[in-house]
């Protein structure tokens, strides 16, 4: 077997309707030998299937099987029972243990891309990029059946995109979206020590995108750029989590005191915060257990259901969001 080049690591917390990631991976123009993909769920396989399933939609594991062993994938679960709150940085850093590539890709896990994705970022990282994101566009709507039947949207990359707005723009160098892709050698996670696991970060909405980030740029002292002549495209599906209350925009704030903190202070590895972290910890905790609390039903899988409520109100929130992007970011 030939050296792994990339690992691609994505996520779930028994909230998550597809695994497109899989799809995407599994059509790209690159030598399969040669990449491997981790997804990572928090809770146990039968909390994992049975939410899929209710729906009538395939699970992580299913997936799994259909596509092993065409493509290197793997799947692991934490087990965390359901009263521990969901840590996305928990779950990726048990991915960053278990990557074999020299290219280690953090990826929002129901995203589609080019077939030319793997060797684009080959190409881009050759010349120093050091930190790579991607720009990202979302379906507002279903391609190809009504809102109330979202679940059997159509799922091509092509037809996504068009629906989205097109492929015909020109990307930005940046991008202050992180999540979708967080691209870096091994060495450079290594040395930032992954993502930061304090329960602070432990939000339906974090800024540990941007705190990763931010860590990673101070190590390989470079700014993050856009992955130029690619574009991500999310299928639709009914939003988790929204900015547009006081407690989202309250942690979020609290998180960017944090990752500018860390800045201030060159502190690449999260650990070298944590007595900071700590401080403020004790002093929000009763607003932070308040939002776990509300995270248990402000994910999707507490909405079945709501599909259709979620999904009018989908495009709204996001024309809301885009007015209140400088104060949100």
């Amino acid at each position: 077997m030939r050296q792994i080049k990339h690992t691609i690591i994505s996520w779930d917390c028994s909230f998550r309707n597809f695994f497109h990631l899989i799809d995407a991976m599994a059509t790209q123009d690159y030598d399969p030998e040669q990449y491997e993909i981790i997804y990572i769920e928090q809770r146990d396989r039968a909390t994992s299937d049975d939410y899929n399933h209710r729906l009538g939609l395939k699970s992580l594991y299913d997936r799994y099987k259909e596509m092993n062993p065409d493509i290197q994938i793997r799947v692991d679960y934490l087990d965390m029972p359901s009263n521990v709150p969901y840590h996305l940085g928990l779950c990726v850093n048990k991915g960053l243990d278990r990557a074999r590539g020299e290219w280690i890709s953090v990826m929002d896990g129901d995203m589609l891309l080019p077939p030319t994705f793997l060797h684009a970022l080959d190409a881009y990282h050759e010349t120093g990029a050091g930190v790579v994101n991607i720009f990202r566009r979302m379906c507002n709507q279903p391609v190809g059946v009504p809102l109330d039947e979202w679940t059997k949207g159509v799922i091509d990359y092509e037809q996504c995109l068009s629906a989205s707005g097109g492929g015909d723009i020109a990307i930005p160098e940046s991008t202050d979206n992180k999540g979708p892709l967080i691209s870096a050698h091994r060495d450079a996670w290594a040395a930032v020590n992954g993502y930061d696991t304090h329960p602070i970060w432990s939000t339906g909405l974090s800024r540990l995108g941007q705190d990763v980030t931010a860590r990673l740029e101070m190590f390989c002292n470079v700014t993050s750029t856009t992955l130029p002549g690619n574009i991500a495209v999310h299928p639709y599906h009914p939003m988790g989590f929204s900015r547009l209350t006081l407690d989202s925009v309250r942690i979020l704030a609290i998180q960017a005191d944090l990752i500018e903190w860390a800045k201030k202070y060159r502190k690449i590895s999260w650990r070298d915060r944590s007595a900071v972290t700590d401080t403020v910890f004790r002093r929000k905790q009763a607003f932070i257990k308040r939002l776990h609390e509300g995270d248990k039903t402000n994910t999707i899988r507490n909405r079945v259901g709501q599909s259709v409520k979620l999904g009018l109100i989908y495009g709204f929130t996001r024309r809301i969001l885009k007015r209140l992007k400088g104060r949100l970011t």
